[in-house]
């Protein structure tokens, strides 16, 4: 049986690295409100860990309450989860960090079970935004894209104004967030404000990330796991962002649908972008990671793709998109 948890903390969890995190009031709340959502994609008689703060009431949830009965899915607390141990043959969590695994020794789950330390520590090397630059870079050379700039990281407030004046229409990123928090855009911030954003960022991360600003005309995704060394493919999803980069929502169609959106709002979009994705995820990604992957891209108002975004190394909303449709992990 697979031990799942809904800890959509992990990527803040990561940007703290080795020292104790306790998420805010919000990602709590999130955590709370969707601690059953892994029963989307559990598998039949696969068990889901909740935390202390998780509420019974959100139990009626219809669609969690319709899977936990069909699949017969059981829900485990930090007070009887030893109750299971025995019967638990693999651990599936939102995405990975070091609190988790933390917890996850203090419950007794077996070390055999969790990754090391060590590929914890690649893990949040790799979720850093800064990895975009590299993975765009080899991106552009496989499709022999026309140049577009692959982002800049930022080290002091200098660098910052300097690349406001040659891009006045910027996005600054935290160089770890999640679902479009860590994310400024220039033209709804002041300047001072967006110099004192920055200088947090710094201060707590070591750097922002910058990227010239895009006319948006569609934000979509590619899906992904990393098995043994290998991505595979699971497919395309389509997701809503507001004017601030700020995830929204993700779409709910089937991929024969998805697909047609994307294709209808990027006319050059074709199997060759998810090719150079995963020859860059094998060679970036894949030797170092196993697990989820999803990897935002865009389309701008001039029909132009910018196939990479984001990285995301763990579960997203468009997996559970797709997982609705009958993908399995």
């Amino acid at each position: 049986m697979t031990l799942h948890i809904f800890n959509p903390e992990t990527d803040y969890a990561l940007a703290v690295g080795e020292g104790p995190y306790t998420p805010p009031k919000h990602v709590a709340a999130l955590r709370q409100k969707f601690a059953l959502l892994p029963s989307v994609y559990a598998a039949p008689k696969d068990i889901i860990l909740v935390t202390g703060d998780f509420c019974p009431e959100q139990e009626s949830n219809p669609e969690f309450l319709e899977a936990i009965s069909s699949k017969k899915i059981t829900i485990a607390t930090e007070e009887n989860i030893s109750l299971f141990l025995p019967e638990i043959d693999s651990v599936l969590p939102w995405g990975w960090n070091l609190n988790l695994k933390r917890l996850l020794t203090a419950l007794g789950v077996s070390a055999d079970l969790l990754p090391s330390d060590s590929s914890l520590g690649k893990l949040r090397d790799l979720a850093h935004r800064r990895t975009c630059i590299p993975f765009r870079k080899m991106l552009a050379d496989k499709l022999d894209l026309p140049f577009y700039h692959c982002g800049q990281e930022l080290f002091s407030l200098g660098e910052v104004k300097n690349f406001l004046s040659v891009y006045p229409y910027s996005y600054f990123k935290t160089p770890w967030s999640s679902s479009g928090r860590g994310v400024v855009s220039s033209t709804h911030i002041s300047e001072k404000g967006l110099m004192e954003w920055a200088s947090g960022s710094i201060s707590r991360q070591g750097s922002v990330l910058a990227e010239p600003g895009y006319n948006r005309k569609l934000d979509f995704a590619t899906e992904w796991i990393c098995k043994d060394g290998d991505p595979v493919f699971l497919g395309v999803s389509v997701f809503k962002t507001s004017p601030r980069g700020k995830y929204q929502g993700n779409i709910s169609a089937s991929q024969q649908e998805l697909s047609l959106l994307i294709t209808e709002a990027c006319p050059g979009w074709d199997n060759r972008f998810i090719e150079a994705q995963r020859e860059t995820l094998q060679k970036m990604i894949a030797p170092f990671y196993s697990g989820a992957v999803g990897i935002d891209m865009l389309c701008d108002e001039e029909s132009n793709i910018n196939p990479c975004v984001e990285i995301n190394l763990r579960i997203t909303m468009g997996h559970v998109q797709i997982f609705r449709y009958g993908k399995e992990f």
